[in-house]
């Protein structure tokens, strides 16, 4: 059941990016977007090399490199020993260095070279993005291996080798491509393995090869299901800081929607937001993940002991390689024999690369104008799509028991303001820090978003346009929003017990008292939410 819901949330996410339309008569070619015509004509080449180099002048660029040091933070507390994280899964995520790495040269070539960014460049494009997939591929190994009980599979050397065959042949086609075969901006990926030949005298240049898009999907199917796998996992070992790191995954997932948002209308400048929204939630993610190793590393106890070399020999004794310990995972009867798990992918990303490919030629004079809305709602659709069917409902447990919080949604579990009420002026006063939160964010978010789209920062003294774009946005910003106020809400009722203790006790209030709380008859005939049963956790 979980296999087949997974495919299909992944067929599903695939189909999102295809705009059926009727079709109509093209009677002039399309040799490229014209935005992406005009930013070529003017680009200026890198002055910095730095990793995702065609973008180390902009915002992106450094959302990306600020996102590097946060992910080695959070590869160093996943290695923690008691963690007993599947060592395919740690060699897996070590492994997504090397894409960062081959962007380096891809970017370089492509902007010094033709002067078009990465994502315009095919073969370039595909050979770095294979290595993300090789990434994806070391997780699900490392989870489903982990799950069999299979020791020598969790740690499989010829994964170990084949990954490195695929690092060292990606760094010949980058090396050789231009010099030796003479390969130009836009040679497509393998030649264009599987290519129709339909659309080619409608369809801008700088569009994916289904090469490159079933590398893109197949990441994206892979990704999925490693998340998936990281919530069982955390189920049959009984550590639910596992399910952590799969809500951790969450924005990195977004992140890669991103792109496939972005290359589904053809890479156009004017729609360039999408690769700032990459980058930041690139950045994001890779913050949550180190959060969330983090908070599993804590729980395993790990402490700041652990961080201090014993000897000049001994750099890091818990966090270094190690062994599955079998014992501490119940097995998983009924997984997808790897063979059938690898066909339903290949057939997954396959299916989905031509029905992007050649669906979009129908949808060209929608995909070919940049409409940020319909943009906007992929990126925001399918994240969330994954997140209601993947992902297990939040549990703020740190401190309070076995307290979970109802859900997010509608319905009579919703949680309201009332919920964060009951928890007295600590409710109160964590609602008001989160509001105060919220907004903080929203007007340097609205700056920034201004920047990168007018090239200068708002004169919000001297300009009223600036000032009207920049209230516009916080306007918008702050409708959609509303659509997760139950989530904010969620947010100040975790919040409350930290508040109570730290805030209102040192200032002289009284402790929430959980258990009368809970004994007031008004509050047994709620349906939409009920306290814990447990002692007061802030005695």
């Amino acid at each position: 059941m979980m296999r087949t819901a997974s495919l299909l949330l992944c067929a599903g996410s695939a189909a999102a990016f295809v705009t059926p339309v009727p079709r109509v008569q093209q009677a002039v070619r399309l040799h490229a977007v014209p935005e992406t015509i005009t930013a070529l004509q003017h680009v200026d080449l890198p002055t910095t090399l730095t990793a995702f180099a065609d973008q180390g002048g902009n915002l992106a660029g450094k959302f990306f490199m600020g996102s590097l040091p946060p992910y080695v933070l959070f590869l160093y507390f996943l290695n923690y020993e008691k963690n007993n994280a599947p060592p395919l899964v740690r060699f897996g995520f070590a492994y997504l260095l090397l894409f960062v790495l081959a962007t380096i040269p891809t970017g370089i070539i492509s902007k010094t070279t033709w002067g078009v960014s990465l994502a315009d460049a095919d073969w370039l494009h595909g050979g770095a993005e294979a290595l993300l997939t090789v990434t994806n591929i070391m997780l699900l190994l490392g989870f489903r291996n982990a799950l069999k009980n299979d020791v020598d599979g969790s740690d499989a050397e010829w994964a170990r080798l084949a990954s490195a065959a695929c690092a060292i042949a990606a760094t010949i086609l980058i090396a050789t491509g231009v010099p030796l075969f003479h390969f130009e901006a836009h040679e497509p990926f393998l030649g264009g393995l599987g290519a129709l030949g339909i659309g080619q005298d409608i369809e801008p240049v700088n569009a994916l090869s289904i090469p490159t898009w079933i590398v893109h999907f197949s990441s994206v199917c892979e990704f999925i299901l490693a998340m998936k796998l990281a919530t069982v996992y955390a189920k049959q070992t009984g550590d639910e800081k596992w399910n952590g790191v799969a809500w951790g995954m969450l924005p990195s997932h977004a992140s890669g929607v991103c792109a496939c948002t972005y290359h589904l209308f053809y890479n156009q400048a004017a729609l360039s937001w999408l690769v700032t929204a990459q980058a930041g939630l690139t950045f994001l993610g890779n913050t949550t993940l180190f959060i969330a190793a983090l908070r599993l590393a804590l729980a395993n106890g790990w402490t700041l002991q652990d961080a201090i070399p014993k000897s000049l020999d001994d750099v890091n004794p818990t966090t270094g390689d190690y062994k599955l310990d079998i014992e501490r995972v119940e097995p998983v009867q009924d997984l997808t024999p790897d063979l059938v798990l690898t066909g339903e992918i290949v057939a997954v990303a396959v299916g989905a690369a031509y029905l992007t490919k050649y669906g979009s030629l129908v949808a060209l004079p929608i995909l070919t104008q940049p409409n940020s809305i319909l943009a906007a709602l992929i990126l925001l659709a399918v994240p969330a799509t994954v997140a209601y069917t993947i992902l297990p409902r939040p549990a703020f447990a740190s401190g309070v028991g076995e307290f979970s919080l109802p859900s997010f949604g509608g319905g009579e579990n919703a949680i309201t303001y009332d919920d964060v009420k009951k928890f007295g002026v600590s409710g109160t006063i964590a609602y008001v820090l989160t509001e105060l939160a919220f907004w903080a964010v929203a007007f340097p978010v609205a700056a920034a978003l201004f920047t990168q789209a007018n090239g200068h920062a708002p004169d919000l003294f001297n300009s009223g346009e600036d000032r009207a774009a920049v209230i516009a946005s916080i306007f918008v910003g702050a409708n959609v929003a509303r659509l997760a106020v139950p989530l904010r809400f969620g947010v100040a009722l975790a919040a409350a017990p930290w508040v109570d203790e730290n805030i209102v006790q040192r200032f002289g209030g009284d402790a929430v008292d959980v258990e009368v709380v809970e004994e007031e008859p008004v509050v047994e005939e709620e349906k939409g939410f009920s306290l814990p049963k447990f002692k007061n956790p802030f005695e």
